[in-house]
């Protein structure tokens, strides 16, 4: 057979349900060796399926019954030069699945010295040298392949022992040539709790490697900082101060709440820190505290209830008590001219008497008199004109209780 095509993979993209795909590769062997399980071929055949969630499996051939993870082949019309068919399980919507070609580095013609030349034979084993050149060549394509117009002086070799290089990174010098980097040192499982790790095969950088000495001051602003990012753990307690927190930035949503019936304040008679301080809504100010506040509406009826005695009026006299319980009478009376006159209270003070205090109502101007307060009791006191043939209209005030 000749070898016309380049490739020596096909890959199908079957739809679901799909249980078997027809590869146009040609190939030699279609014997399942012994040692199948471990080489995945099927001959000279092999069959990997890679899922759409990029999950790569590399199918077991089988002769039975094909199962999950199974794959078998049939040349096509019984010529492997023809490909071949091959069955699979029922696959999955988003599969992907190719058939390479893999045949043996073996020299399997041998020609003998005299030996008649058998060009069928020979053929094969020249089919065989050119498959086994596209294996390579497939395997070359998918290497690192660096530039042809590279220094003679770049070198690609790692010559250090699996144990030195064992947890390092693969990368480049200074000068581009391929190298060991030193940013992980010794086995990847050292100090997991910080720095740079490796997790499958990844490079990892673990959540508390990054310490302040590592952000510059102006490299992160609220826009690299997701409105629900930081959270009370993530902050220390001595973190900020007034020098990190605006002043607009401190609304009254953003204070604690405060129990009803308290103002912030501080009434510990030194400097310290505002707590909460009780405020009393008492008419009557019974708590008698000297730490707490009240409501102007308490304060108010406070105020009131002190002067809200009613007067009380009888005739020409009138009395007040005050929430003190002070008695104020006050009125108007006649005084005889030249007499004593004896004004008796409407009513009588209940417990005693303090003082009273007189006044005659005069027009006379040039008139001379002696005026004064005789006597006092709780129900009433005695006034007196002297050198003076007229009275007047006497005015009082007397307190008590």
């Amino acid at each position: 057979m000749a070898l016309s095509g380049t490739t020596n993979k096909q890959s199908f993209s079957p739809a679901a349900g799909t249980t078997s795909l027809t590869s146009s590769l040609p190939f030699f062997d279609t014997v399942l060796a012994s040692d199948s399980g471990t080489t995945k071929k099927f001959g000279d055949i092999k069959v990997a399926r890679e899922t759409s969630a990029g999950v790569i499996t590399q199918l077991t051939p089988t002769s039975g019954v094909v199962g999950a993870d199974n794959f078998k082949i049939a040349a096509t019309n019984g010529d492997p030069a023809q490909g071949c068919t091959v069955t699979i399980a029922s696959s999955t919507a988003g599969d992907k699945y190719t058939v390479e070609r893999d045949v043996a580095y073996t020299q399997e013609y041998d020609l003998q010295e005299g030996a008649t030349i058998d060009p069928t034979a020979l053929n094969k084993a020249f089919d065989r040298v050119v498959a086994q050149n596209q294996q390579q060549n497939d395997e070359f394509i998918r290497s690192i392949i660096f530039p042809v117009t590279d220094a003679d002086t770049i070198t690609y070799n790692v010559d250090t022992s699996a144990t030195d290089r064992a947890g390092k990174i693969l990368g480049f010098d200074s000068n581009g040539s391929v190298t060991e980097l030193a940013q992980i040192q010794g086995s990847a499982s050292v100090d997991t709790n910080r720095g740079l790790q490796l997790v499958n095969n990844q490079v990892g950088v673990k959540d508390d490697g990054i310490t302040n000495s590592l952000i510059a001051n102006d490299a992160v602003d609220t826009a690299q900082i997701a409105n629900d990012a930081v959270e009370q753990a993530q902050i220390a307690d001595n973190a900020v101060g007034t020098a990190q927190v605006v002043d607009s930035a401190i609304t009254k949503a953003k204070i604690e709440n405060v129990i009803n019936m308290r103002v912030l304040g501080n009434t510990s008679g030194s400097t310290t820190a505002p707590q909460e301080v009780v405020v009393n809504d008492e008419d009557n100010m019974v708590s008698d505290s000297a730490t707490a506040l009240a409501t102007q509406q308490s304060i108010k009826a406070y105020v009131d209830s002190l002067a809200t005695s009613a007067i009380t009026t009888s005739g020409t006299q009138h009395s007040i008590t005050l929430a003190n319980g002070l008695i104020i009478k006050f009125g108007t009376y006649s005084q005889a001219g030249n007499a004593t006159t004896t004004v008796t209270f409407a009513a009588a003070f209940p417990n005693a008497i303090f003082c009273v205090i007189p006044q005659l109502q005069d027009s006379d101007e040039n008139s001379s008199m002696n005026f004064k307060i005789k006597s006092k009791s709780v129900s009433n006191f005695s006034t007196a004109i002297f050198s003076q043939s007229g009275g007047g209209t006497g005015h009082f005030i007397a307190l008590g209780n």
